[in-house]
């Protein structure tokens, strides 16, 4: 009975040991999870990171283009004003510009031909236009309405 004891001990005790560099190994494996864990951590934010850098570049190029673009085209805006402003001194306008009123919107002039000279021939509603543009809705409206001969004159006394 001795030996089988003394047997049995020396099985639990190889069994002790096996287990114990079970669990070493498997301390060991966990660890180097955790490390390539961390490093894969680490490369994902540094790839935020540089994702981060490559947007905020990419954002600062398109803000500087888009405001860029927006001073050219106020630029052309405050060109084109001033341009319309100065149509009744041009050759190609065709009424005194004396008898010229400058509107804005929603049509650019208000023409009263003939009325420096004392004899008023007709009353002329002008937009001007460059290169392809068009009429917009409520121009469009003013002149339909002129079209239709709805237009009148009323004085107003206060």
């Amino acid at each position: 009975m001795v030996v089988f004891i003394a047997g049995l001990l020396l099985v639990l005790i190889a069994l002790i040991i096996y287990l114990y560099f079970q669990l070493q190994t498997a301390r060991e494996d966990l660890a180097r999870e955790r490390t390539r864990i961390g490093e894969l951590g680490e490369r994902i934010a540094q790839a935020e990171s540089k994702a981060m850098l490559h947007a905020s570049e990419y954002l600062k190029k398109e803000e500087a283009h888009m405001r860029a673009d927006a001073v050219a085209r106020s630029t052309r805006v405050v060109k084109g004003k001033v341009a319309e402003q100065l149509v009744p001194f041009g050759p190609e306008f065709g009424y005194n510009p004396r008898d010229c009123r400058f509107v804005g919107s929603p049509f650019d002039f208000l023409v009263m031909d003939g009325l420096t000279e004392g004899a008023l021939d007709k009353i002329v509603f002008v937009e001007v236009k460059t290169g392809l543009s068009r009429l917009s809705k409520r121009e469009r409206q003013v002149r339909d309405i002129i079209d239709t001969g709805e237009v009148f004159y009323e004085e107003v006394r206060l």
